[in-house]
């Protein structure tokens, strides 16, 4: 019965986006790269998919190192034809580049260089690979195709493995010992992540399909995100991944509700008051009765599911508080013997995951980059414009995200997104019906007769 279901989903899947393509015009041939890219980041490492795997956490698998390589080379490659302008990059962003620079110089104090070296080029690529979006020449189009694709295939295949599979579907918690609907993924936040990014991505194209009265299969393609963003809700409740749940829950607000005119002038005040609460949240104590009943009413315990009691065993680590451990470097150095066993690679917190790897200067390098993209994306708001919206939404669920989640500076799903959406590139405006159709050229791109 299950090898039945997986035939007719994949026919099926390969039928509806041929189909769903079709309506969305030419499609670049370089976004199969990015595509690829969230592909991986949104389910799991190839050499998980093979069943192959590296000897140690240090160097992790060869499978996944050729992988990395090939993708890389294929996105310099293409950039390279696009001729980007990486000086224009460089200076419309570089907050941005401050902090990659700052864990550049980083490695030369990790216990691990070259391993150290070797994870934040990877790493880096996030960049590469949010630059062949973003020049393309429709790149709403683009992060539409390359999120809504995955979308279709991904969140309807972890719900099938999870009932199917559970051999691949779901797996016991290493410490709790409970199982967990995990899909696709490697872990339940991933399964969270997952849904939480490509189905912004979703609710998106589904407003965008909406008001456009005249769009092509406007009832089926309405009705296809609907059943996908159904089958993304029930797998939150099954993985229970609090994080995602709220984030989703805002960023869904924030973004439909830009579309309101009741609520239109509300947007501004409403993100600038999550960000603020947020800030007064993490301020407080874990004694705060105020804390506790903000949790308690999410549906989380005071520890945070145990985290509380993670980030306190780092701490007591005494790492070097100026400059920190060198770039993701603690996980395998001589600090990971002094932590018990119960700690897992991940210190569930971004903020003190930047603070581990490159102390207080990182966590101050990571605030101005994190200050400047979200007042960034709040100065260009353009309420008509929905594609600003999603842009001032993935920052803002990427700041309140990082709380529970290491997602910074990461090969991560969320932080790609937040880079792609935060990335100072010149973008073409929304071409209403009074203006001219023709595309305008971007500055950080000259574009050449034929392109990739």
């Amino acid at each position: 019965m299950g090898k039945l279901v997986f035939l007719f989903f994949w026919v099926g899947v390969i039928w509806w986006i041929r189909k769903d393509l079709a309506t969305r015009g030419e499609k670049t041939a370089g976004l199969w790269i990015p595509t690829i890219w969230v592909a991986v980041l949104g389910s799991r490492p190839v050499s998980m998919w093979l069943g192959t795997g590296g000897d140690s956490s240090l160097e992790g698998s060869p499978v996944d190192a050729a992988f990395y390589l090939g993708m890389l080379i294929a996105v310099y490659w293409t950039l390279a034809r696009r001729r980007v302008n990486w000086s224009s990059v460089f200076r419309d962003n570089k907050a941005l580049f401050a902090f990659y620079g700052y864990f550049l110089l980083s490695v030369l104090w990790a216990e691990h260089p070259v391993s150290s070296l070797k994870r934040l080029v990877k790493d880096f690529g996030n960049v590469a690979i949010a630059l062949v979006i973003l020049t393309d020449a429709d790149p709403r189009q683009a992060i539409k195709i390359v999120f809504i694709e995955c979308a279709y295939v991904l969140i309807p295949a972890s719900w099938l493995v999870i009932r199917y599979v559970p051999d691949i579907g779901r797996h016991y918690n290493m410490h709790s010992g409970e199982l967990e609907a995990i899909g696709v993924t490697a872990q339940k936040n991933y399964l969270g992540a997952l849904i939480l990014i490509c189905g912004l991505v979703v609710i998106y194209d589904m407003v965008e399909t909406w008001r456009n009265k005249e769009a092509p299969m406007r009832r089926m393609k309405l009705g296809v995100q609907a059943v996908v963003m159904l089958l993304g809700a029930q797998m939150l409740r099954l993985s229970d991944s609090k994080t995602s749940i709220v984030c989703l829950t805002l960023g869904a607000i924030l973004f439909v509700g830009a579309g309101l005119a009741v609520m239109r002038r509300w947007v501004k005040v409403a993100a600038n008051g999550i960000l603020v609460g947020f800030v007064i949240f993490a301020a407080l104590g874990q004694s705060s009765d105020i804390k506790a009943k903000l949790l308690d009413a999410i549906g989380r315990d005071p520890t945070m599911t145990g985290r509380t009691e993670v980030w306190q065993a780092l701490l007591d680590l005494h790492t070097n508080p100026v400059i920190g451990t060198g770039y993701c470097s603690i996980w395998d150095s001589h600090y990971r013997d002094l932590l018990p066993n119960w700690v897992a690679f991940s210190a569930h917190n971004g903020y003190l995951e930047t603070y581990l790897d490159g102390g207080w200067i990182a966590v101050a390098l990571l605030i101005v980059m994190l200050f400047t993209a979200y007042s960034r994306r709040l100065r260009d708001l353009d309420l008509s414009d929905r594609f600003t919206c999603l842009r001032l939404t993935a920052v803002l669920i990427t700041i309140l995200g990082a709380m529970s989640e290491s997602n910074f500076a990461r090969l991560d799903l969320s932080w790609f997104f937040f880079i792609l959406m935060s990335l100072s590139v010149p973008i073409p405006p929304l071409h209403r019906p009074e203006e001219t159709p023709e595309r305008e050229e971007t500055g950080a791109v000259e574009r050449a007769p034929s392109m990739v």
